[in-house]
């Protein structure tokens, strides 16, 4: 902002030019110049580079900030860092993320830093200079505290890059993100987890309007009689995009030799985003499915999926293995499938374009694209398997319900792990009787007595003894 008033901007990303405005400095007090480009950078859709200067005391600082659409979940990634090659792992930080830093219990709250590009090493070092600024600060008024500050810089914080550490950005948004150094393959060093933002989230992130109130007057009071396995449910939401109110149509479908799912389907007519997402009716199976389809003709690449969040993808020709929620819950064609991946994991990668994308990595890259694109145009011969622990995927048989011979389907058992994964080893739906005098339902006054009781309580001295 001028002394003349606030000035608009109307920058083109595909013809980007850089705006020169004049703004205050905040240190030495006089008019600096601050430089906005609204462009596309490699790593991340459109993005807002802002860079100030004052020629006055020399002062000079720099500011991303994301130019796109919120993401539909926020994103938290993990990452083990050991070693120089993982502290120059490229870094996106948006201002809503948080850092952590598990081993020294180090946390950097959102809002408190700019928007950046840089590398673990730099995020590291940016942290310890601005503790090290607040430490100056407020050394006349809070000396022990300053001086724990800045000896934790000295002992702790700087000394982690020599050591072996995990990494974590906590990002709403959903922007955030630590460069995967094997991509288009998994890193062993690195997981990303999506979840739902909650209310007090979105509403940091300014996602929440009164247009709510509206959709909430609007809500049916009940099915009214209809029928859902004919009719096509409309159901009033907030899009997660622009904000204002969207419709959300669902509808269940019965699979041949399979299972009943519901499609939902999501439409915002102010700014035509679009998102679908599939559910499979039901419960969890009682074994896990292995599905491994031989992809030889048109006509497999034509097939029916149905792949849940819970699914994981594989191929093996190609050393691929995606971990499950990757990519949502979908009902569409193998063809559909390896388009959707090709575009999220090479397309739409934030590091593999442009300057990101240089030397080895960016042939990765194009070799791996050229490889999915033979595999769609069956110049090659691969295998796809699809395994869902959870029993709720499925790929369709040409020959159901007779065996197809380019379709095998395997029946596990869950490991422990897998079970820990949907929540089920801490479930307990057995021996629960509703009848009041049956032996096996024990009150809490029960289990407390017990518990109480002389033989148990010396059983416990002995196991704290032990």
């Amino acid at each position: 902002m001028t002394n003349d008033g606030p000035i608009f901007l109307d920058i083109n990303p595909d013809d980007p030019e850089v705006s020169v405005i004049e703004s205050m400095c905040m240190y030495c007090h006089k008019n600096g110049k601050t430089c906005i480009l609204l462009t596309k950078i490699p790593f991340f859709k459109e993005m807002i580079v802002m860079s100030f200067k004052c020629e006055h005391c020399g002062y000079a600082n720099n500011e991303i900030q994301s130019g796109g659409k919120v993401e539909l979940n926020g994103s938290r990634t993990i990452a083990n860092i050991e070693g120089s090659r993982d502290l120059n792992r490229q870094v996106v930080k948006s201002e809503h993320c948080t850092v952590k830093i598990k081993e020294l219990d180090f946390e950097i709250p959102p809002q408190t830093q700019k928007g950046s590009l840089t590398t673990v090493e730099g995020l590291i070092q940016r942290s310890a200079e601005g503790l090290r600024e607040t430490a100056k600060m407020n050394m006349a008024t809070n000396p022990e505290w300053a001086s724990a500050v800045l000896a934790f810089c000295v002992d702790k914080l700087e000394p982690i890059t020599q050591q072996k550490f995990t990494l974590i950005l906590d990002d709403p948004s959903g922007y955030s993100t630590i460069e995967n150094l094997h991509l288009p393959f998994p890193d062993p060093k690195l997981e990303i987890r999506y979840y739902g933002r909650t209310k007090e989230q979105n509403e940091a992130l300014g996602l929440q309007h009164d247009d709510q109130a509206i959709i909430k007057d609007d809500l049916a009071a009940g099915d009214g009689g209809l029928d859902t396995q004919k009719e096509v449910m409309e159901f009033p939401e907030i899009c997660s995009n622009c904000g204002k109110p969207a419709v959300c149509r669902m509808k269940q479908v019965q699979i041949p030799f399979f299972k009943e799912v519901t499609i939902m389907a999501v439409s915002c007519d102010h700014c035509g985003y679009r998102s679908n997402e599939v559910k499979a009716g039901g419960g969890i199976e009682p074994k896990g499915k292995r599905h491994i389809l031989k992809i030889r003709t048109k006509e497999d690449l034509a097939r029916d999926i149905l792949k849940s969040d819970m699914a994981s993808i594989q191929i093996p020709e190609l050393e691929w293995d995606i971990g499950m929620g990757c990519i949502a819950g979908k009902f569409t064609t193998l063809e559909g499938i390896l388009n959707d991946l090709k575009e999220h994991l090479i397309d739409k990668n934030p590091f593999a374009m442009g300057d990101s994308a240089t030397g080895d990595r960016n042939e990765r890259y194009k070799t791996f694209k050229s490889n999915v694109d033979k595999i769609i145009n069956l110049e090659i011969e691969a295998s796809f398997i699809l395994d869902d622990p959870s029993g709720n995927s499925y790929i369709l048989s040409l020959t159901a319900p007779e065996p197809d011979p380019q379709l095998e389907e395997i029946e596990y058992e869950r490991s422990w792990d897998q079970n820990e994964e949907l929540g089920l080893n801490d479930m307990k739906t057995e021996n629960y009787e509703t009848d009041e005098k049956s032996p096996k339902r024990k009150n809490i006054e029960t289990i407390q007595e017990e518990e109480r009781s002389p033989k148990n309580q010396k059983l416990n001295d002995d196991e704290m003894m032990s």
